[in-house]
């Protein structure tokens, strides 16, 4: 019994972030998306952007990993750095409560996403209540509202 506990444990702390009973991970099949807080009615922009902005490409490892990319320039992608989001390269784990398999233009395919750094413990992407604030890598150990994104193509 306590191997099993110990094991279970210890699978916990390496996948690195908060643990979502039931989740779905994405997939936009190469398909442009926006990210937009249901909680706010924000999304991820680029400043030169409107619409969907985002490649959520699948990163080929094992679990299931991303690396959300910039439809206007090739070679940017969502990063964080400290706690705030910039553009460089990085894996991130998106866990969806619902994934729609429907990846024509319009449709959600992620809804109640966690977005969340790959290897980072207890840590997602939020956004504040106001338009212009800076996406952030914080905490969150327990699933907020604010913590959560629908993926749309």
């Amino acid at each position: 019994m306590f191997k099993l506990v110990a094991l279970s444990f210890f699978l916990l702390g390496v996948s690195g972030n908060p643990v979502r009973r039931d989740s779905c991970n994405p997939n936009a099949q190469g398909a442009p998306v926006s990210i937009r807080s249901p909680e706010f009615g924000l999304e991820w922009t680029v400043e030169s952007g409107v619409g969907p902005n985002w490649f959520i490409n699948q990163s080929g490892d094992f679990p299931t990993s991303y690396i959300i990319t910039s439809t206007d320039v090739d070679t940017m992608a969502a990063t964080i750095t400290g706690v705030h989001l910039f553009d460089n390269n990085q894996v991130f784990d998106i866990a969806c409560d619902v994934c729609n398999t429907d990846a024509s233009p319009g449709n959600n395919i992620g809804e109640g996403c966690v977005i969340s750094p790959v290897n980072v413990t207890d840590a997602c992407i939020i956004i504040d209540a106001s338009a212009g604030d800076a996406l952030r890598n914080f905490g969150c150990a327990t699933i907020e509202p604010s913590d959560l994104w629908d993926i749309t193509t």
